[in-house]
């Protein structure tokens, strides 16, 4: 009977810090698998108009297919942006009507092959029309203006000899004065429609991409998008606000499903049962502070939750100290709800 109270007295075993960071990548991976379902299947429907999106986007690539210095073709299903071009024959390959997405056939760009060379010089000297308008606001100029401002015809910076206009094919073309810098005149003319660095000014994409049009429809995408990703907030509360609260406070010792499943559980710091009120701000203090802190200032506030739990001798964190919290291990502990009930609970043991 004396072995067996000494056994039954009150022994408080704290939680090994491996059961406890495992208990809560347990938790946070359980609460944002639900948070990212609810997501996915509720609120980003109900936020997003996909139609509305779809057909922005639509309108955005037709804008970029009206420049003719942008290819849209599908490979392996999936929509790419391709621009593939051979400097000596100007050609811009890869279209074709079978793999062309519906729209294309729909503005009646069904050409197999496109001069790069051309589709740049016409950009300026015949300004492509979206929906009737010079939405990109190029003044038309000539093709002699074009050789000498643009492709720099005759100077260092470029390799070209010269443009002229094919008649037989209608289609701008190109010499070079140097043929072994075919690389070189390669690097050159991609400056021109996509650029790299801000050595260019002069660019079709920046253009396009700045123009009116383009940029009103990605604006409204954008904030569509932007609002949609801003209602996982009170998803990502509503769930740990479930699993972090009321789980603990319903639960027998406090515990969350990964402390339970890990034999984990919670007492107040002088080893008894914390009160339901303690629930609150350990709760508040965990998702506000450790939480939404950690990922507000990347990381740093989770730093210093860490050292903090890893140097004080309770294995606390904030919120535990916040809520006058420890976490234990319930197989290896024995506790009292109280001091009254361990006064009872000894003055029985002396009596008998």
């Amino acid at each position: 009977k004396m072995l067996y109270n000494i056994f039954i007295m009150k022994c408080i075993v704290l939680a090994k810090m491996s059961k406890r960071i495992f208990a809560s990548i347990i938790d946070f991976l359980i609460t944002l698998g639900i948070s990212v379902g609810i997501f996915l299947g509720l609120v980003l429907p109900a936020t997003l108009d996909e139609k509305v999106y779809t057909s922005n986007q639509n309108q955005m690539n037709e804008i970029k297919l009206v420049s003719r210095n942008y290819v849209e073709i599908v490979e392996n299903n999936s929509i790419s942006h391709t621009l593939k071009f051979d400097i000596v024959t100007s050609n811009l390959t890869g279209i074709e009507d079978k793999n062309a997405i519906p729209y294309l056939n729909l503005m009646d760009y069904k050409e197999t092959k496109i001069s790069v060379i051309d589709s740049l010089v016409r950009f300026y000297v015949d300004p492509p029309l979206y929906q009737g308008k010079n939405v990109f606001g190029v003044q038309e100029t000539t093709a002699e203006l074009v050789a000498v401002n643009l492709l720099k015809v005759g100077k260092e910076v470029s390799n070209i000899k010269e443009l002229s206009l094919n008649e037989e094919t209608n289609t701008y073309q190109i010499s070079l004065i140097d043929e072994s810098k075919q690389s070189i005149t390669i690097e050159f003319i991609s400056q021109l429609i996509k650029p790299d660095s801000l050595d260019y000014t002069t660019c079709i994409e920046d253009i396009v991409l700045n123009c009116s049009a383009y940029k009103a429809l990605m604006d409204q995408n954008n904030n569509m998008m932007l609002f949609s990703l801003i209602m996982i907030l009170p998803v990502l509360f509503g769930t740990s606000f479930i699993f972090y609260f009321l789980v603990p406070i319903f639960s027998k010792n406090g515990e969350t499903i990964g402390k339970y499943i890990l034999g984990l559980g919670v007492l107040s710091a002088d080893g008894y049962v914390l009160k339901k009120y303690y629930y609150i701000p350990r709760y508040f203090s965990f998702f506000i502070l450790e939480f939404a802190g950690g990922i507000l200032t990347f990381g740093g506030f989770f730093l210093v939750t860490y050292i903090l739990f890893c140097f004080n001798k309770k294995r606390r964190s904030v919120h535990d100290f916040l809520s006058n919290s420890v976490v234990i291990d319930k197989k290896a502990s024995v506790w009292f709800v109280d001091r009254d009930q361990e006064y009872r609970y000894n003055y029985k043991t002396r009596i008998n």
